[in-house]
């Protein structure tokens, strides 16, 4: 009786635990993200789109207690970490264009800075984003530390520069739908 009450009630923890969790898998691309990633737990999930066209999926990694100043150009502190996964083929000139034009619109700082972030990108995919090739973007309000497919391309420091590319994402004009789905 014991262990078929034991057994209940870690059941249900089970599945409570699942419910609050955010699903590691992003919905629409059907592309799975980790549920945790340099110790932040997975806030929320989401697709860039081009037209009907599904580029990459994204995840947004931070501490929960963030939530309330997701954006770090708004009073938010900490790190805000991003990982894409192309969900199709990408020259990485056109992945990094992309990235860099969404940016321009949102950083006031220096455009050299603009061209480091894009050549640390295009240098990381050795010129080819091919399906499932990741980018990682973990920010800080003056910073971002770009990694691709898990190795470390490069850091830049300007000022804004963290928290503009934060806004890409969490602004009233993102590109995703990442903050729909935040919790």
């Amino acid at each position: 009786m014991l262990l078929l009450l034991l057994s209940l009630l870690l059941l249900s923890l089970l599945l409570l635990s699942t419910t609050l969790a955010i699903s590691p898998v992003e919905p629409s691309t059907k592309i799975k993200l980790p549920s945790s990633l340099n110790d932040l737990p997975l806030l929320s999930t989401g697709v860039r789109r081009k037209g009907p066209i599904k580029v990459y999926a994204i995840g947004l990694y931070s501490e929960p207690s963030s939530t309330k100043t997701i954006r770090l150009s708004t009073g938010g502190t900490g790190t805000r970490t991003f990982l894409l996964e192309t969900n199709l083929s990408l020259s990485a000139s056109k992945m990094s264009s992309t990235l860099i034009s969404s940016l321009k619109t949102r950083f006031v700082g220096s455009s050299s800075k603009l061209q480091e972030l894009s050549g640390a990108i295009i240098a990381g995919c050795n010129g080819a984003a091919p399906k499932s090739t990741t980018m990682q973007f973990e920010c800080i309000h003056d910073a971002i530390g770009v990694a691709v497919n898990g190795k470390k391309v490069g850091v830049i420091k300007s000022k804004g520069i963290g928290a503009a590319f934060t806004d890409i994402y969490t602004d009233e004009k993102a590109v995703t739908n990442l903050l729909e789905n935040l919790k």
